[in-house]
């Protein structure tokens, strides 16, 4: 039997939609909307070989404007990462409810 998954922060509400976003400016990996709670989460997924920072968190937060149907949505963060996370982004996702996937949480060895 494998681990329990090492994720954080992952949000309690059902998505009634799934997909990504994009126009010219703004690319977001994946959005989930729930239209009746007026909530979404909004993800960002990095295959590099070093590990996500701050930066990331940022970046995905200055998008959100651009995404949300309404500025007074409810907005959840997700951070996926092949290379897990640096100290300075686990601590600060932590305190502020960001999610944190990395691969080992999706992959298990056989």
């Amino acid at each position: 039997m494998g681990q329990p998954p090492r994720a954080t922060g992952i949000p309690a509400f059902r998505t009634e939609q799934v997909g990504s976003y994009w126009d010219r400016q703004t690319q977001v990996d994946v959005v989930g909307l729930n239209w009746s709670q007026q909530t979404v989460l909004l993800g960002e997924a990095r295959w590099t070989s070093r590990p996500l920072g701050v930066q990331a968190l940022d970046e995905l937060r200055a998008k959100a404007s651009a995404v949300l149907p309404a500025p007074d949505w409810h907005v959840h963060y997700a951070l996926f990462s092949r290379s897990g996370f640096t100290e300075q982004l686990t601590v600060q996702a932590n305190s502020e409810n960001v999610c944190l996937v990395g691969l080992e949480d999706i992959v298990e060895d056989a």
